[in-house]
C-alpha cells in the first residue's frame, strides 16, 4: 500500500525532517510522477520562500578578478618586454652600424682641425726667452741641438719653430756650442751687430745700453757685422772682437780665459782693473767704485771659484797696493734697497 503524499509530508520534505518511510514515499512518487502537479507546486512555492528568506549578498570576488587581470597583464607585459627587449637589441645593432662611419667622420673632422691648428702655429711663431737671474749662471739647449750658458743678469729669445730659422737675440753674456747645419746659418743679434756661424764655439758680452759688445771665438768661425761697418770681419780662434763706444778692436787673447765663467770660474790674467771691476760687477751683482783713479793702472792676475767677494778682495789687498771698504744694502725712502757697495782706495 502506498503511503499518500500529503501536504505535511511534503512540508517536512521541504525542512528535510523526514522519516525513512516517508522518504520513500517521496522517491517513489518523483520516480512515477505522481502527485506531480502538487508537489512540484509546493517545491516550488518553498523554494521561493526559502530564496526570499536565505539569499545571501553576493561573494565579493573583486579580488579573484584582480587577480585574473593581474595574470592577463603579466603576460601581456613579457610579451611587450620581449619585443622592447628585441627592439633594443636591434636598435642597438643598427645605432653602432649608423654610429661608426659617424665617429670615423667626426675623427676625421677633429684631426683636419688639429692639423689647422699646428699650421697656424706654425704661421704664427712664439718667441721663447732664457733668463739668467742676477748672481746665477744657466744652462740652456735650443731646439736645434745647440747648447750653452748665459751668465748673471743675461738672456737669449728665440722664435719657434726654431730649427729652420737659427736665429737668437741676447742681452748680456752668453757662451754658445752651435751644431754645425750649412744650410741653416745660426745668427746671434744684439742691437745692429750680428754674429753668423756654422758650427762653433764662441762667447758673446752684450751692454746695449753702454753700446758694448764683445765677441770671444774659441772654435770654428764667426762672421761679425754691424751697422756702418763697410766690411763683415771674419774672426779665428782665440780672437777677440770688442766694439764701445763705435770703436772696434780685434786681438788675439787666450779665449778659455773669458769663457772659464760657464765652470763657474772667475779667472783674471794680466785684466787691467777696470776689466776686472766690469767682471766681478756682473758676477756678484754688486756696485764697485774706483775712488783713486790711480788704480786703474794696476792689472791683476787670479783664478776664483766659488769663493765670495769678500775673499776676492781680501786677495785682492794682498796682492795689490788696494784697500777696501764694504757697504751693506740699505733700504731707501721709496721702499727699494740699493745692493752691496765695494769702494776700492788706493794704499
Amino acid at each position: 500500500m502506498k503511503t499518500k503524499i500529503d501536504k505535511n509530508i511534503l512540508e517536512k520534505f521541504t525542512r528535510n525532517e523526514l522519516v525513512y518511510k516517508e522518504a520513500q514515499v517521496v522517491k517513489d512518487s518523483l520516480a512515477n510522477g505522481e502527485n506531480d502537479n502538487e508537489l512540484k507546486k509546493l517545491v516550488q512555492a518553498n523554494f521561493e520562500k526559502f530564496i526570499s528568506n536565505n539569499i545571501e549578498k553576493p561573494e565579493d570576488v573583486s579580488h579573484i578578478l584582480d587577480r585574473i587581470h593581474h595574470k592577463i597583464n603579466s603576460s601581456r607585459f613579457q610579451k611587450e618586454n620581449q619585443f622592447k627587449s628585441r627592439f633594443i637589441k636591434w636598435y642597438s645593432k643598427a645605432a653602432a652600424i649608423l654610429l661608426i662611419p659617424l665617429l670615423m667622420a667626426a675623427g676625421a673632422k677633429l684631426y683636419v682641425d688639429y692639423k689647422q691648428a699646428i699650421n697656424t702655429q706654425i704661421q704664427q711663431p712664439l718667441t721663447a726667452k732664457v733668463i739668467a737671474p742676477l748672481g746665477s749662471r744657466v744652462s740652456f739647449t735650443l731646439p736645434d741641438g745647440t747648447n750653452g750658458f748665459l751668465n748673471s743678469g743675461s738672456t737669449i729669445e728665440y722664435q719657434v719653430p726654431f730649427t729652420y730659422n737659427r736665429k737668437v737675440n741676447i742681452e748680456g753674456e752668453a757662451w754658445f756650442n752651435v751644431k754645425h747645419d750649412q744650410s741653416h746659418p745660426f745668427e746671434v743679434s744684439s742691437g745692429y751687430s750680428k754674429i753668423k756661424v756654422l758650427g762653433t764655439q764662441f762667447n758673446c758680452n752684450a751692454d746695449l745700453a753702454n753700446h758694448y759688445m764683445e765677441v770671444i771665438l774659441e772654435e770654428g768661425k764667426v762672421e761679425f757685422s754691424t751697422s756702418g761697418l763697410k766690411k763683415n770681419i771674419i774672426m779665428k780662434p782665440n780672437e777677440r772682437l770688442l766694439l764701445s763706444d763705435n770703436v772696434l778692436n780685434v786681438n788675439e787673447v787666450d779665449a778659455s780665459k773669458y769663457t772659464a765663467w760657464k765652470e763657474g770660474k772667475l779667472v783674471f790674467k794680466s785684466d787691467p782693473m777696470q776689466e776686472v771691476v766690469s767682471r766681478m760687477e756682473k758676477w756678484y751683482n754688486i756696485d764697485i767704485e774706483i775712488v783713486d783713479k790711480e788704480l786703474q793702472e794696476y792689472v791683476f792676475r787670479g783664478t776664483f771659484q766659488d769663493d765670495t767677494f769678500e775673499e776676492v778682495f781680501k786677495y785682492l789687498s794682498i796682492t795689490s797696493p788696494i784697500k777696501y771698504k764694504i757697504i751693506d744694502r740699505q733700504l731707501q725712502n721709496d721702499g727699494t734697497i740699493t745692493p752691496t757697495k765695494v769702494m776700492l782706495f788706493k794704499k
